[in-house]
């Protein structure tokens, strides 16, 4: 996003699948890698859960303060953690990460992005095991 609220890109470039499929990936790898949980499955699955993440990503945006100036990064997502047997939410919150990029290059940027959703996602992972008083398996 440039400073006067116009969109904007770089050519050529496209992530590999859209930023919520990228990022329910990552989350069910961080989940899964965290070890507190006895299964993680990304939906849609045919697996009975006890509880449902259910997110929705805010942000996914390079915000840029001058034309020419590196851009900060902001990741955003809005978790609510779902009994679905009871139909009842158990927990909702948000786990953001912002990330300034060294410099207005491609790479850099798309750095930036990457920290940033690791951040994001770290924070996501921490709060759903402090929502949930997952223990130690």
């Amino acid at each position: 996003m440039q400073p006067d609220s116009r969109f904007d890109y770089f050519t050529g470039v496209r992530w590999s699948e859209p930023a919520p499929q990228m990022l329910q990936q990552q989350l069910v790898r961080a989940l899964a890698a965290d070890g507190r949980f006895e299964a993680v499955v990304a939906a849609p699955s045919r697996v009975p859960a006890d509880l449902l993440l259910d997110v929705e990503l805010r942000r996914f945006e390079a915000v840029y303060a001058t034309s020419d100036g590196a851009p900060e990064v902001r990741v955003e997502m809005q978790v609510s953690v779902v009994d679905p047997r009871k139909a009842q939410r158990v927990a909702s919150f948000v786990a953001a990460a912002s990330v300034t990029a060294e410099q207005n290059r491609r790479a850099a940027v798309i750095a930036a992005f990457e920290r940033a959703t690791a951040e994001a996602i770290r924070s996501a992972v921490g709060q759903t095991r402090e929502a949930v008083g997952a223990a130690p398996r």
